[in-house]
């Protein structure tokens, strides 16, 4: 692709979705030259959002209006200011993190990654994450339908969008990647780590409160996250508001690292926890089990006694909780690594951008894109 490449990418606030595309710019970055555009809706970026950005030297736009509210009327407001944005950057190829049927109002391709479901997590945290079911599974099968390509991070994420949109269109199962120095470093004793709010019922969070007084009392509990209600275990440490280098030195601090989710589609927290030498104890769901199959320690679904039994084991056994380290981090520096992400994305922007000038040529458009 030529060196004034032009993408634009969609994000919003949310930690998924933004750190997804913080890693998307930074695995670019490693192949191609790029003028990128991030658009982020729902909210402005906190100062350690902003800072990020700058690191990366791309051009940022944000509003307020939010895609996939249930009320139309936001939904709307949401898509004219992207559309406006759109034909105002020009860019070769827009990247929508969210489920916007835009493909038929421009002109230029469409490629969307789809990272949360609402309908497949209210079934997997049997909660009502949607409040018009029907009115949202025409605007997210619409979308889906009508873009140019579907990224999904994982197998698990595409069955869900076959089982509940009749999903046909082509979509291509692209990992997360993280460029995260690998440790060889242990604490002097076990610090079990989790991440994410206590609000989001997905993360799971509040088997860590049956738990903290049932391990050795010289073992710390950390959260990366937000408590947001008062009956929480004191032994519990809430760590909220840091930046990404802070985050990164608390994993290196930890030996164990829980992931708890019912329902998860990034997986950066696990990845990273592999690549700072903390061994992997995962709730036994699909998504898991894809990424990190045998390496990890799995507990039964949900089930107390299995997460209690196997996370003791852990901490009492050196030899076994070493293995689980040892295994975690091989698989993450071989499967999930940033270059392998960045070198998967621009062969699939180069496969969209070709098809499209060979379909725009057919039309007699032969000047529309170029493509080296």
């Amino acid at each position: 692709m030529n060196a004034n490449f032009r993408l634009l990418i969609t994000t919003d606030t949310s930690n998924d979705i933004w750190s997804y595309t913080i890693k998307l710019c930074e695995s670019l970055m490693l192949y191609i030259k790029a003028d990128i555009l991030v658009v982020c809706f729902r909210e402005k970026p906190n100062k350690f959002q902003e800072e990020e950005l700058k690191k990366l030297n791309v051009e940022i736009s944000y509003t307020d209006y939010y895609p996939e509210k249930s009320d139309i009327y936001s939904m709307e407001e949401a898509e004219n200011y992207l559309i406006q944005a759109i034909n105002k950057f020009n860019p070769h190829i827009v990247h929508l993190n969210h489920h916007m049927a835009i493909s038929e109002k421009i002109e230029y391709p469409v490629i969307i990654t789809s990272h949360k479901d609402l309908i497949s997590l209210s079934k997997w945290t049997r909660t009502n994450a949607v409040k018009n079911i029907d009115q949202y599974k025409q605007f997210v099968k619409k979308a889906l339908h009508s873009a140019d390509a579907v990224i999904a991070t994982s197998r698990f994420a595409i069955e869900c969008l076959f089982r509940e949109y009749n999903f046909k269109n082509q979509f291509k199962v692209i990992y997360n990647g993280v460029n995260i120095e690998p440790t060889d470093v242990f604490p002097e004793n076990p610090c079990i780590l989790a991440e994410g709010d206590l609000h989001d019922r997905s993360k799971n969070l509040i088997l860590l409160s049956k738990i903290a007084d049932k391990i050795p009392d010289n073992i710390k509990i950390r959260v990366i996250g937000h408590n947001n209600f008062d009956k929480s275990s004191k032994r519990i440490e809430w760590l909220n508001n840091l930046s990404f280098g802070e985050k990164l030195d608390v994993y290196k601090k930890s030996s164990i690292f829980l992931a708890l989710s019912t329902y998860e589609t990034s997986g950066f927290s696990s990845m990273i926890s592999a690549c700072s030498n903390c061994a992997i104890l995962a709730n036994d769901i699909p998504f898991y089990n894809e990424l990190w199959g045998d390496c990890a320690c799995i507990f039964e679904r949900n089930n107390l006694n299995s997460f209690i039994r196997n996370l003791n084991n852990l901490i009492e056994n050196e030899k076994l909780l070493a293995f689980t380290v040892k295994n975690c981090q091989a698989k993450a520096l071989s499967s999930f690594s940033l270059k392998r992400m960045g070198l998967e994305y621009v062969n699939l922007y180069r496969y969209t951008l070709q098809k499209t000038v060979i379909s725009s040529r057919s039309q007699g458009n032969s000047n529309l894109y170029k493509v080296k």
